[in-house]
């Protein structure tokens, strides 16, 4: 098949639509009479001008027709294992294609791979597989569009977990990476579930070695402030660099704490009502369980417009620095101890980043 005579690439947003409707099924049926007839998608073009695609890819009911040679430019993985070693096995495997890799179930069910050599017998069928084919498809046709330096859009975070997965996996982490930076600007969705699953956003921004996703996560994973979700953490790694900060917040909260009790002591200088004031918002800023919420308390105290100067410059340069907002992908108007932050700090340092930024390859 010669490339003027290939099927049309089809857009990322078509090719969602497809895999959607195919999501959860390994196969569409339409049924004729009596008879129940499997019919499969039709095949998704990945090609770049001047190159021929020349690889079939079968993952579960999808059928991809790829450019080799861009998988090969930007993944270690198709670069080592596309070519078999010995010669005999260089055969192409049909007329169309030089490659045709397939679908391969794990043992378990739980996962699965893509492998040269056909399935047989048991390892032939594709129900064993406990996931979701429609949303792995769909998820891998996102690493597809990342390889060829196209555009697409996540959903959620759970998406950008899994496709982190695939990228460590087939070996192309830098170029996913570099590809972040323009799905976060078109994927509103993922940026507002970043706190759904702040541990995996971390370990997916680590993988990816994505500094701008490692510092949003980093900061989700070290609140809510009564209970940092950081504790879920299970790289050590990882959970030592969050440990380490929040132990570093909690003297700055201690500072504040003790800053309140010069307040307290010397109503003279900073009035002689601010004491009785910053109590009255403690008592405002209890949860259900009767705790205070330390950030939505110290926004309490830094909202307080006190009679005295002196009392308001204090409120102002001990408190501004710990309600700071550092979020960069979070666009929405509130800052720490406001809205959904209401028991978070926002100003969390992150620190050196854990990775080495001089590697271009990893």
């Amino acid at each position: 098949m010669s490339d003027s005579q290939q099927p049309t690439t089809k857009s990322s947003i078509s090719v969602k639509r497809e895999v959607d409707a195919a999501d959860d099924s390994l196969a569409k049926k339409q049924r004729v009479g009596v008879q129940v007839v499997e019919v499969k998608p039709s095949p998704v073009i990945f090609t770049n001008p001047g190159f021929k695609a020349d690889l079939r890819l079968n993952i579960f009911n999808h059928e991809f027709h790829v450019a080799s040679i861009v998988l090969k430019l930007n993944s270690a993985f198709f670069r080592r294992f596309l070519d078999p070693l010995n010669e005999e096995d260089r055969t192409p495997a049909s007329m169309l294609f030089q490659y045709e890799w397939y679908t391969k179930i794990d043992d378990d069910g739980n996962g699965w791979t893509l492998t040269r050599k056909m399935p047989e017998g048991e390892d032939a069928g594709l129900s064993k597989f406990k996931g979701k084919p429609g949303f792995e498809t769909r998820v891998f046709v996102k690493l597809l569009n990342a390889l060829f330096s196209r555009g697409y859009q996540l959903l959620d975070c759970t998406e950008l977990i899994k496709l982190a997965e695939f990228a460590d996996y087939y070996c192309c982490l830098p170029i996913v990476s570099q590809s972040l930076y323009q799905v976060f600007y078109s994927s509103p969705g993922i940026l507002e579930t970043i706190g759904r699953n702040p541990c995996g956003m971390l370990k997916a921004a680590y993988r990816l070695r994505h500094k701008v996703l490692f510092k949003e996560a980093f900061i989700h994973v070290l609140g809510p402030w009564s209970k940092p979700r950081y504790t879920n953490l299970q790289d050590a790694d990882l959970y030592h660099m969050a440990d380490t900060a929040h132990r570093k917040m909690k003297d700055n909260v201690l500072n504040i704490y003790q800053g309140i009790l010069q307040v307290f002591s010397d109503p003279k200088r900073y009035g002689p009502d601010i004491s009785k004031q910053i109590t009255n918002l403690a008592m405002e800023s209890r949860d259900p369980s009767g705790r205070v919420c330390v950030p939505l308390y110290f926004r309490k105290i830094y909202d307080l417009r006190p009679k005295k100067q002196a009392a308001e410059d204090w409120l102002d340069k001990v408190l501004e620095p710990i309600l700071a907002k550092k979020l960069v992908l979070d666009k929405t108007e509130y800052s720490s101890g406001e809205g959904k932050y209401r028991d978070f700090f926002l100003s969390i340092d992150v620190g050196p980043l854990p990775w080495d930024k001089n590697d271009i390859d990893w």
